[in-house]
């Protein structure tokens, strides 16, 4: 079920918690995580294993089936060109500059870090790397921190990926003096430069805001195609207990067969009732390890000899009781009788 309309957050997604986020909600075994605005993806070399694990990884993501789709179109296309530029061919290069646009948790820093691996192997991008920062990295406390941070970021980009998270909050309607507007002239200028074509810049956020930014720039509209908004729909129900599924398995959990019936009842009600703050993959985690863990920890601690079976299994007692929302905040699930 659609969400009609969202609002801006009141404060930024922890960075930290993200990290663990892309950790569960990617299929991969091996550990991955995401940089800080502070310590950003170091260029690595990618062989063609690596190509194929990234291949894999974006298969392996939970849902996000248009996402994919415009992802390896992108791959495919930047190799055609690749391919007749070696035989001799006219070629063009692909707009690179992209929106993704969606609510929290529905894994756009993940999928940022595949792409960036995915264009290095189609010979676009020569490192594949991510560089994250936010308004935060960016508006500093005098004037003209903005156009320097900007241009750092960009320096450290080349080759690779500038990922800006919440992108809409550089831009303050109601405030002409807002520094986070000279943020985005530095950003316009350095995508209208023709020397720099070695990097991509990603613009993420809430569709409406972010949406609304480039309605505002028509220069940064110019150089992000609508071909190029990629749309990070919420998961759904059964999305989102695979990627419970998937943390508990990671972590050595188990759950029993009540408890399972207890944790979809909660997660179709909170899906239900969700609105456009709603934090998809990471309210999973947020439920698990601040309400249904912390609960098992106090049922195990009060055994007199607890056995690595009871360290592992999540019973029906673990899971929270959904919380009664107001009538307006709910949706119906299912069909009405």
């Amino acid at each position: 079920m659609a969400v009609e309309e969202e609002s801006l957050p009141e404060a930024n997604p922890d960075i930290d918690f993200d990290r663990l986020l892309d950790e569960f909600i990617s299929s991969q075994l091996e550990e991955d995580k995401d940089p800080t605005p502070e310590q950003d993806c170091a260029p690595e070399a990618t062989t063609e294993e690596e190509h194929r694990t990234a291949m894999s990884r974006l298969d392996e993501l939970i849902g996000l089936d248009s996402v994919k789709s415009k992802t390896r179109s992108l791959y495919n296309i930047s190799r055609f060109y690749r391919m007749r530029s070696a035989a001799g061919l006219s070629f063009r290069r692909p707009p690179l500059h992209a929106l993704f646009l969606g609510a929290p948790g529905t894994g756009k820093t993940t999928v940022a870090k595949i792409m960036g691996q995915l264009l290095k192997e189609a010979g676009v991008l020569s490192k594949g790397h991510v560089v994250m920062r936010e308004r935060s990295t960016i508006v500093g406390k005098y004037y003209g921190d903005e156009e320097k941070a900007v241009r750092e970021a960009i320096e450290m980009s080349q080759g690779g990926i500038l990922f800006i998270d919440e992108a809409y909050q550089l831009w303050r309607e109601d405030d002409p003096k807002d520094p986070g507007r000279i943020a985005l002239e530095a950003m316009m200028t350095a995508l209208a430069d023709p020397e720099l074509r070695d990097w991509m810049v990603i613009l993420a956020g809430y569709t409406v805001p972010t949406l609304k930014l480039l309605e505002a720039n028509p220069g940064l509209a110019s150089r992000i195609p609508p071909s190029n908004h990629y749309m990070f729909q919420d998961y759904n129900v059964e999305q989102l207990e695979l990627i419970a599924d998937k943390y508990l398995a990671d972590n050595q959990y188990a759950i029993s067969d009540e408890a399972r019936v207890s944790l979809r009842r909660l997660l179709q009600h909170d899906y239900s009732c969700r609105d456009a703050s709603f934090g998809n993959a990471r309210h999973v985690m947020n439920l698990l390890e601040t309400g249904i863990l912390p609960a098992m920890a106090e049922r195990v601690v009060g055994m007199a000899s607890p056995q690595i079976s009871d360290l592992k299994m999540i019973t029906a007692s673990d899971i929270p009781t959904p919380t009664i929302a107001q009538p307006r905040a709910c949706r119906r699930l299912g069909f009405a009788v």
